[in-house]
């Protein structure tokens, strides 16, 4: 199975999650369009960022990004990884 379903998946349920937790300000559709805006695009940058440890200057520069926003959206990943490697492990076994 390919991973990026399970990425996508696992990316919507902690952005659901926080709206219901009035952890997010601004509604998705609101503001601007996002840099990151395929689930593609997510976790590559994801695993740009767990393979390399670039720091957040290094990793905004090659993705678009500040290095605030950059920073920001890691605060999110790591649970979609760590949801990512459980279904992986799952699929081994």
């Amino acid at each position: 199975m390919a991973i990026v379903p399970v990425f996508s998946a696992s990316y919507a349920t902690i952005q659901q999650e926080r709206l219901q937790n009035n952890e997010i300000k601004n509604r998705p559709w609101g503001g601007r369009d996002p840099v990151l805006d395929t689930p593609e695009k997510q976790l590559l940058f994801t695993l740009f960022y767990l393979k390399s440890y670039p720091t957040f200057d290094v990793l905004g520069f090659h993705f678009g990004l500040s290095a605030g926003h950059a920073r920001d959206y890691l605060g999110r990943s790591p649970i979609s990884i760590a949801t990512l490697v459980s279904e992986q492990c799952s699929w081994a076994g």
